[in-house]
């Protein structure tokens, strides 16, 4: 019994919180729902959600340093479900992600009051979030991607790489891990548009550097992970 009423005031919790854990406001109904919907169903060790609201928060930070208009409602919308093609029962196997979510999100916006007039603007943030996407010339689109992008860099992007290694065959273990994790810091910071972005890229790619030397020192140059 005790352990019943411990679940259930945590769900009474979660259910009347007026922000997410990171400080988020989800202060409109639709936001709450929103968000229950991507903590209950859209997990994942590399793109669950604290990425979610990482994405958000650093969309946020990016456009206040451009001076970039920054509509939340849009990029809370967007945050929160830009990986939604990942999951079932939404995947398709050899489907671009972006594609499939923008193909399933106007019914839930639509369902829980989201503004209809807004779902546009969502779709155009999603469609481009991914590093190898082009987000067009609107700047509030390029803040997002850039902050996806940014999240597979530095000691979280670090983090992130190596929580798939059990779980994505690409991954191929951590000397798989260790590649991709060069790679991605060689190659993504090109993909940044927005020069407050290169700024942050520069210094995460910094903290990388110091962690793949030193991993490759205990390591044989990484030939014994």
């Amino acid at each position: 019994m005790p352990y019943l009423w411990l679940l259930l005031l945590f769900a009474s919790a979660v259910s009347d919180a007026s922000e997410t854990p990171a400080v988020i406001s989800l202060g409109k109904p639709w936001k709450r729902e929103i968000y229950q919907f991507a903590d209950k169903l859209l997990q994942h060790s590399a793109w669950g959600i604290a990425h979610y609201q990482r994405n958000y928060l650093l969309t946020q930070k990016i456009a206040e340093q451009e001076n970039i208009p920054f509509d939340s409602e849009v990029v809370f919308a967007a945050a929160f479900l830009h990986d939604l093609g990942v999951f079932p029962p939404y995947q398709i196997d050899d489907a671009e992600h972006s594609q499939t979510a923008v193909d399933n999100i106007e019914s839930i916006l639509l369902s829980v009051g989201f503004p209809m007039e807004k779902i546009p603007a969502v779709n155009a943030l999603i469609l481009g979030h991914m590093f190898y996407s082009e987000p067009g010339k609107d700047k509030l689109a390029q803040a997002f991607h850039d902050a996806d992008t940014l999240d597979f860099l530095g000691t979280i992007g670090i983090t992130r790489i190596l929580s798939m290694t059990t779980r994505h065959r690409w991954a191929e273990g951590l000397t798989g891990a260790l590649n991709t994790i060069e790679r991605f810091h060689t190659q993504l910071p090109a993909k940044l548009k927005l020069t407050a972005s290169k700024k942050l890229a520069q210094q995460r790619v910094n903290r990388a550097e110091r962690f793949i030397q030193n991993l490759k020192a205990e390591t044989r140059n990484g030939s014994a992970l």
